[in-house]
């Protein structure tokens, strides 16, 4: 693949590279899911969810620069986290540090058996993730363990507080994951020669034959999360399922511009795309 970065990234290209899309994405269906679950958040909640996101990403880029040859690099994401591994490592240290000591000065028991489950979950995934990116003949998609984790991290919180409310956000976080797990797979078929360029396996390359049926998951979600608000019951909050179809929704117009857009604010913008609930809550 030959490499056509330009020397500067775009300006809207930053909040990508900062890996700052994902943390605004996981603090909006946080609040839709407290919601949905009549869970109020405390600002700590939000800014340690902030925290936390960022911190996986920004972890598991800054390890994957050093698997990538420098003239290979084709994201502006990984360039940057290639170019700055020290500024970043020292990033990730001030960040973790300052969060560890909110969360001991904020949570409750309760919360800390949350989060903990879930920190060991991600802890996981980031020690064999190396190694999983490099043995594709597990035919093992990493998108299926990212939507999982992102979507269980992103409701962690509600799940903590909820008490006798916990077991309506088994949907919601449900239709999140495929949502997210649609965001991925399209990413995957995009930027499928940056991978084979940074030797990293995604979906799109160990299951060839699932790349049409990719391109059609977005529609499918769409109709599946339509059809269940239209025959939800009248107290079901459709809230999520509006949401997730109106993303589906964006997902597939994008896929079907990217030729025309461009990989680089295709990428940018179907991230974007999961912001739905912004619309909502506001």
């Amino acid at each position: 693949m030959q490499n056509t970065l330009a020397k500067r990234p775009a300006w809207w290209q930053w909040p990508m590279i900062l890996s700052l899309d994902a943390p605004l994405v996981a603090i909006a269906w946080q609040h839709l899911l407290a919601q949905v679950a009549h869970t109020p958040l405390r600002p700590h909640h939000i800014l340690l969810l902030f925290a936390a996101t960022w911190l996986v990403y920004a972890a598991d880029r800054w390890t994957e620069g050093f698997d990538i040859a420098p003239a290979a690099v084709s994201t502006q994401r990984h360039r940057f986290y290639q170019q700055h591994p020290r500024a970043i490592a020292i990033a990730i240290l001030l960040i973790a540090t300052a969060a560890l000591a909110l969360a001991i000065k904020t949570l409750t028991p309760t919360e800390w058996r949350w989060s903990l489950a879930l920190a060991a979950l991600v802890a996981a995934y980031l020690i064999l993730g190396p190694l999983l990116r490099k043995l594709a003949s597990l035919h093992i998609p990493k998108e299926i363990v990212i939507a999982i984790l992102f979507a269980l991290g992103t409701a962690c919180m509600p799940l903590a507080l909820a008490h006798h409310t916990r077991h309506t956000l088994i949907a919601p976080i449900a239709w999140f994951a495929a949502l997210c797990l649609v965001n991925l797979a399209l990413i995957s078929l995009w930027e499928r020669e940056a991978d084979i360029a940074h030797r990293v396996t995604s979906v799109a390359q160990i299951h060839p034959a699932l790349n049409r049926a990719i391109r059609l998951a977005p529609w499918a979600l769409l109709l599946a999360a339509t059809a269940t608000a239209i025959l939800a019951h009248p107290t079901t909050n459709r809230a999520p399922l509006i949401c997730t179809a109106t993303s589906a929704l964006l997902m597939g117009l994008l896929d079907l511009a990217e030729p025309t857009l461009g990989r680089q604010p295709a990428r940018v913008l179907i991230d974007a795309a999961l912001l739905t609930p912004l619309a909502i809550l506001l």
